[in-house]
């Protein structure tokens, strides 16, 4: 399974990856918009999205300003520098941006051919899994330039523990395969209280997650194939990782 952040929130870097998976050895995928790294944002800056790729992170693309590739507001040339800028600013940052992730989630066939152009080896949907009786990605994937994720149906609201153990419980009793989450800010009253009520706020948050249920979940992870852990072989694996060992 994989662990996906979409936005590049600073609490991603301070919370999720400081305090969640360096301690724990295990390694995510992070979406970054380019246009937004400075600190003024809430975004991480590119120190910080460094040091998360020199700690064996996936560093990703989500575009230069965060737009919707397929809409019609859109020429065909901005789209596709808001992608190959994207591509070449992680790059020039010594990133090596592998993965891409359509913002909102919307793409089609000329987004994914853009993506494709500009460099990135694979593209990232949301939702797709854990309706209609799919609970996993295949691996390789039905579609390297769109790979599921495990739809959220609760919105806005906070993502829950239940709902984590859930999912992948679910993925396992049918046949396992490929899960990846995605997270956006991530909220904890103890180490960020300045920003406690923000995070959790449906108003402006999507989605978010606490600290403490965040790292339960890793530790659940972790404990996989023992009593009180995920099911027999779940692994935490990045996107880069999943994709390439398919390859094989």
């Amino acid at each position: 399974m994989s662990l996906a952040f979409d936005d590049g929130y600073v609490s991603q870097y301070s919370l999720a990856f400081q305090r969640g998976l360096q301690p724990r050895g295990l390694h995510g995928s992070f979406y970054i918009i380019t246009g937004l790294t400075r600190p003024d944002t809430g975004k991480m800056t590119w120190s910080q999205l460094s040091g998360l790729y020199n700690k064996g992170n996936d560093v990703g693309g989500h575009t230069v300003n965060h737009i919707d590739l397929t809409s019609s507001s859109y020429t065909l040339a901005r789209k596709t520098a808001e992608v190959c800028d994207n591509f070449q600013s992680l790059k020039q940052h010594g990133l090596d941006p592998f993965s891409f992730n359509y913002p909102d989630g919307t793409y089609d066939a000329t987004t994914e051919r853009i993506v494709q152009s500009c460099g990135f080896r694979t593209a990232r949907a949301d939702g797709g899994l854990g309706t209609a009786g799919v609970y996993a990605e295949s691996i390789p994937p039905k579609d390297l330039y769109a790979t599921r994720t495990i739809y959220n149906a609760g919105g806005a609201a906070p993502l829950t523990l239940a709902w984590l153990k859930d999912s992948v419980t679910a993925a396992a009793q049918h046949g396992g395969g490929w899960v990846t989450f995605v997270f956006h800010q991530i909220c904890s009253k103890a180490y960020d209280p300045a920003n406690y009520g923000l995070c959790l706020n449906r108003r402006l948050s999507w989605a978010p997650i606490e600290l403490a249920n965040f790292n339960t979940f890793l530790d659940w992870l972790q404990k996989a194939g023992r009593p009180g852990g995920a099911p027999a072989g779940t692994v935490v694996r990045t996107l880069r990782q999943v994709i390439t060992a398919g390859r094989k």
